[in-house]
């Protein structure tokens, strides 16, 4: 009793345009890889379970199938250091409760434009254009800093199979 096999995560669709669609799945547990989980056959068993119309077999797959992690909650640090800022993924601003990330990408390359062209005006070099481009760290954390502080432990609390199972009934 108690016991369960869901892992916590997600899975997208997202239209290419051209009449494919990028499909893919994630997880978000900590303790995913010390699983040992066989992420392809977990990714086919969740195709195999999708309405046969949208197609989602393995005779339609264009692409092959890859893996990567999704920067979440701040991870990659530090945002700002020697004229260089990260935006987006690349600054670990993906949210951890649901793998949205373009978001965050677009309104944290706004924050960073903001930085630069604070800097610019300050003039380049100078002591006030590098705390303009200090600040572009504080700003993104004072906005999303608390959300993904929670969606970090929603994580954890989600991670555990007892806490997974009152969830999903």
């Amino acid at each position: 009793m108690g016991k369960s096999n869901l892992l916590p995560g997600y899975g997208w669709v997202f239209a290419m345009g051209d009449g494919t669609c990028n499909v893919g799945l994630g997880t978000v547990s900590p303790s995913a890889k010390s699983q040992k989980i066989n992420y392809r056959d977990m990714f086919y068993r969740w195709l195999a379970n999708t309405p046969p119309e949208w197609g989602f077999s393995p005779e339609n797959q264009i692409g092959k199938l890859g893996s990567a992690a999704l920067p979440m909650a701040f991870n990659r640090q530090p945002a700002y250091a020697r004229g260089l800022l990260l935006v987006g993924d690349s600054g670990g601003m993906v949210s951890p409760f649901n793998g949205e990330g373009i978001p965050y990408a677009m309104e944290s390359a706004e924050m960073a434009a903001d930085a630069v062209s604070r800097a610019f005006f300050e003039g380049p070099g100078t002591r006030s254009a590098e705390k303009a481009l200090a600040g572009y760290p504080a700003r993104l954390k004072d906005e999303w800093g608390g959300y993904f502080r929670l969606g970090q432990i929603f994580v954890t609390l989600i991670s555990h199979p007892e806490v997974m199972s009152v969830c999903t009934k």
